[in-house]
């Protein structure tokens, strides 16, 4: 079970696959460089706003979370009286992922020999006549009758 976790890509493989997809105009020091503008970008404009956008990858927020009180609780596996600690009050970053992002990861299977094997070829969750009801007026994803 150990070993399902996948290897994360790292930061100079990151560099070097987006090097790789523009070889003739962006060497790894340049995507360096845009990388950790973009962070750097992306660092003040969430201490300014709460907020950042990368296009077609996230918006990340700041969520600020109030403090909670010390409280009593039962422990629901032993049944054993149990005391939550307080919490302070803190800010937390959420990242959502926008549309762009997530159908790539929602519908594309990539086979091992490299093709995409896509469920909506099958009529699966990602088909457009994907039927929601059962009604005489089924209602497709698309949301026309």
């Amino acid at each position: 079970m150990g070993g399902d976790i996948a290897k994360l890509m790292s930061k100079p493989e990151l560099i070097q696959k987006i090097a790789e997809l523009h070889p003739s105009d962006m060497t790894r020091k340049v995507v360096k460089g845009v990388i950790e503008s973009l962070a750097e970008v992306g660092y003040k404009e969430l201490k300014k706003t709460g907020a950042f956008f990368v296009p077609g990858f996230a918006k990340f927020v700041v969520i600020k979370k109030p403090a909670t009180k010390a409280r009593k609780g039962i422990n629901p596996f032993t049944q054993e009286p149990t005391i939550f600690k307080a919490k302070p009050a803190r800010k937390v970053i959420r990242a959502r992922p926008v549309k762009a992002a997530k159908d790539p990861v929602s519908c594309g299977v990539e086979d091992i020999d490299g093709a995409a094997r896509r469920p909506e070829w099958r009529g699966g969750p990602c088909s457009d006549t994907e039927v929601i009801g059962g009604s005489a007026h089924e209602t497709h994803r698309t949301g026309r009758r």
